[in-house]
C-alpha cells in the first residue's frame, strides 16, 4: 500500500494509473502561485527527542490514512500525516530508514528514531520535493485536522468516526 484509494471521491471516476493519482491527490501543488512565507514553525519529534523535524510555514495537506501499511507503521487504526515542501522541512538526529514497494512500484522511504523506533517522516519517490511528517510527533491539540481520509470506505475501521469539516473521503 502506498497510501492511495482504489477509487477517486467521485464513485464513477476509477483512476486508471497511480501516478495519476499522486498527481490528483496533490492537485495543485505543482501549479499554486508562490505566496509569501509565513512565519509559522512547528517541531516533531520521536518519543526520545533524538529525532526531530523542523517545518516552516503550512503543509500543502493534511490526512488520514486508513491503508493497511499506515496502520503497521504507526500500531493505530490510522495514519496522521502533513504534507510539506522537503526544503520547508529540516531534519535533525539520526533516523534509521525502512523503504518498501507501494502498489504503484515507487518506492515509500520511512525515517524513524534508531532508539525508540517512531516514525518522524517518510517520502515517496514519485513525489520528489515532498515529504510527510507524523502529525502526532508535533503533539500539538491545536494542530489543525486532516482535510482528506484516505481508504476512508474500504478500510477505515467501522468505529472510526473522523469529524474534521470539510473532510473528502476517498477509496
Amino acid at each position: 500500500m502506498s497510501c492511495h484509494p482504489d477509487e477517486a471521491s467521485n464513485a464513477s471516476a476509477v483512476v486508471p494509473n497511480h501516478n495519476l493519482w499522486y498527481e490528483w491527490f496533490f492537485f495543485g501543488l505543482a501549479n499554486e502561485t508562490p505566496q509569501e512565507p509565513t512565519m509559522t514553525t512547528r517541531r516533531a519529534e520521536c518519543q526520545c527527542g533524538q529525532l526531530s523535524a523542523t517545518c516552516s510555514g503550512e503543509p500543502y495537506r493534511i490526512s488520514v490514512c486508513h491503508c493497511l501499511a499506515c496502520k503497521r507503521k504507526t500500531g493505530s487504526a490510522f495514519g496522521f500525516g502533513a504534507w510539506f515542501r522537503q526544503s520547508d522541512v529540516l531534519t535533525e538526529g539520526n533516523a534509521t530508514e525502512f523503504v518498501r514497494v507501494g502498489d504503484d512500484g515507487g518506492h515509500v522511504t520511512n525515517r524513524f528514531c534508531p532508539n525508540c523506533g517512531a516514525t518522524v517522516l517518510w517520502s515517496i519517490d514519485t513525489l520528489p520535493g515532498v515529504v510527510a511528517v507524523s502529525a502526532g510527533g508535533f503533539a500539538d491539540l491545536a494542530f489543525p485536522p486532516p482535510s482528506v481520509s484516505v481508504y476512508h470506505q474500504s478500510r477505515r475501521y467501522p468505529w472510526v468516526e473522523i469529524r474534521a469539516e470539510p473532510l473528502e473521503k476517498r477509496g
